[in-house]
């Protein structure tokens, strides 16, 4: 988990937030740091490999995601303005 954590640590930090909600718990971004600080290789070399290659395609689609989406597509349309 530390090694996709990792992933989106340079992008957690770009957002200039310290505290992010998952649920009703609030997540510290010096926790997730630490989780990504204590990353280590799989003993497995596959499964290494697997996780090294989701860790960067991660990396690629937190980069990606530079702006907020707000088209319908993106959430669920308001039905009050329908009405």
């Amino acid at each position: 988990m530390g090694t996709l954590v990792d992933a989106l640590i340079p992008e957690l930090r770009r957002l200039g937030y310290t505290d992010f909600m998952q649920g009703n718990q609030r997540v510290m971004l010096t926790e997730m740091e630490a989780a990504a600080a204590a990353a280590s290789a799989n003993p497995d070399g596959f499964l290494d490999r697997i996780v090294a290659d989701r860790r960067d395609r991660l990396a690629g689609w937190a980069r990606a995601c530079d702006t907020v989406d707000f088209d319908p597509g993106r959430r669920a349309t308001d039905t009050s303005a329908a009405m």
